[in-house]
């Protein structure tokens, strides 16, 4: 039933806030109190708190719509039969005031970036770490090195770590490993000694690196293999980077001893004249001649130049000889292998 009502003067199309207090004063079949606005039912069903003195608020928002006026009435549900007790203070009906206010909401993009690329430097050599995106006074650095700059340099080689926070909070991280390059081995010859114009010059090759100077008798050159066509001192840097570096020399000396002679024909006559066949030479040499007739056997072999065939038993015709020999030079050691091939006429 109805245990109260009154009507005021509202303003059309408004929101207004209806509101009141109440507490049981005996606690005994708390009331279930439900109120209405024109008949209409405003907000759920109201229960008075279960301990005496104990004050529950009501409050809801309520729009006149086309009203100017508004009929406020309270409703109690629990009708027991012993009835209840209660107590209602400051119902009121107050129009609602608004203020407003805008705030700007800015989703920041994942932070995303990329420090250098993995790499490697030399001993003393600095390489300079940044970051592949810029960013604005919003954001602060934090690198593993403890420094906090939008880019550092470092000459250390180890993993690197940067981590870069909006002030908002978010941030974003990358790594990059930097390792140390190793000088280049040089496997240039030991110094040494060739008849360059047998050879055609003595290719020098001094292994790998990633660049090559080279100081020569006739200037320098920045190829990886250079051609000696000339006696002298070659000098060259390997390198790997400007600090990466190895040096190393070879001197190359150039013997070419003097040429064996080898006579077209003899006369085994007993004249002391061109009696014997053989080599000549003013130097010591490894020696091997074989002397072949038409049918391809040796019938002639000797390992000592002072050694001749004198072609005892041995008729008139032409002979094939073959010939190997090494130049040899006390102060230069060996040298090259040889061998000659070629015929011989035996005249009687």
């Amino acid at each position: 039933e109805e245990i109260w009502c009154q009507t005021v003067i509202v303003d059309p199309n408004t929101d207004y806030a209806l509101s009141a207090w109440i507490t049981p004063v005996l606690n005994l079949n708390n009331a279930i109190l439900q109120f209405t606005i024109n008949s209409d039912t405003i907000g759920e069903s109201f229960t008075a708190k279960p301990t005496e003195c104990q004050w529950n608020e009501f409050f809801e928002i309520w729009n006149s719509g086309i009203n100017t006026s508004a009929k406020i009435c309270i409703t109690n549900e629990n009708r027991a039969s012993n009835g209840n007790d209660f107590a209602m203070d400051d119902i009121a009906l107050n129009k609602v005031c608004y203020q407003r206010d805008s705030v700007r909401v800015t989703v920041i993009d994942s932070i995303s970036f990329e420090l250098n690329n993995d790499t490697s430097i030399c001993p003393g050599d600095n390489i300079n770490l940044t970051a592949d995106t810029l960013f604005d006074n919003d954001f602060t650095y934090n690198w593993s090195t403890g420094e906090s700059s939008k880019d550092i340099t470092v000459s250390t080689p180890e993993i690197y770590h940067l981590t870069v926070t909006h002030f908002s909070g978010c941030s974003g991280a990358d790594t990059t490993k930097i390792e140390k390059i190793a000088n280049p081995e040089s496997k240039l010859y030991e110094d040494t000694t060739v008849c360059l114009s047998i050879k055609g010059g003595l290719d020098l090759n001094p292994g790998s690196a990633k660049w090559f100077l080279w100081n020569h008798p006739n200037g320098t050159d920045t190829s990886q293999i250079f051609k000696a066509e000339i006696p002298g001192i070659y000098d060259v840097t390997l390198f790997n980077g400007t600090n990466c570096f190895t040096t190393d020399r070879v001197e190359i000396k150039n013997f070419c001893a003097t040429e064996l002679f080898i006579p077209n024909s003899f006369t085994p006559n007993g004249d002391d004249r061109n009696d014997t066949f053989g080599a000549e030479a003013i130097e010591t040499y490894y020696y091997h001649l074989q002397i072949l007739n038409r049918f391809g056997k040796i019938i002639f072999e000797s390992f000592d130049i002072q050694n001749r065939w004198s072609g005892d038993d041995a008729p008139e015709g032409v002979y094939v000889y073959y010939l190997d020999y090494r130049l040899v030079n006390k102060e230069f050691g060996v040298l090259n292998n040889f061998r000659k091939i070629g015929t011989v006429t035996l005249i009687r």
